[in-house]
């Protein structure tokens, strides 16, 4: 497994990859605590930090884990899902931001969206097709960011074995 010839590129890597996952999990806490319909500029600041944060950290470990397969093969098993819930994470939130700004702009001013606030009573009441079609993007978004920390799972018992490889050897 890895060892003390582990690249100090990848240790800082993984360590940088740190910072918007803990963002985005500070933002979600958060979020909890701001409902859209009482506070709905501060619940979008803290969505757009939970949504652009964990796609970096998702696009980031992705990166980790490619740089760790190239030199330990255990890791291997890890990359394929990874690359392809990152990708569908990464779609997702520009999928996701296209579809709004088509909502926005589909009026002479900005007023559309608060016109629709003003009509929406849930959040599972859309009334509008490209806003119906943006939250399918969110949901795939933050699907891909699921199955990417779902990948940590087989990561631990991969690290777990080895350290315990390497107990029974000494």
């Amino acid at each position: 497994m890895l060892g003390n010839d582990t690249s100090p590129s990848l240790i800082w890597s993984n360590r940088i990859a740190i910072l918007p996952g803990a963002f985005s999990g500070v933002a979600l806490t958060w979020l909890a605590f701001t409902p859209w319909h009482q506070q709905m500029e501060l619940h979008i600041a803290q969505a757009m930090v939970i949504f652009y944060g964990g796609v970096i950290w998702a696009a980031l470990v992705t990166f980790v884990t490619w740089r760790l397969a190239a030199a330990e093969p255990a890791f291997r098993s890890l990359l394929y899902p990874r690359v392809v819930a990152c990708f569908v994470a990464i779609a997702g939130l520009i999928l996701m931001m296209v579809t709004i700004g088509q909502f926005v702009t589909t009026a002479s001013d900005f007023s559309a969206m608060d016109d629709y606030l003003m009509r929406v009573q849930t959040c599972t009441d859309l009334g509008s097709p490209l806003l119906a079609r943006a939250a399918f993007f969110e949901w795939s978004m933050v699907l891909g960011m699921v199955v990417v920390l779902a990948t940590f799972l087989p990561e631990v018992s991969i690290l777990t074995s080895s350290t315990q490889a390497a107990d029974s050897e000494e």
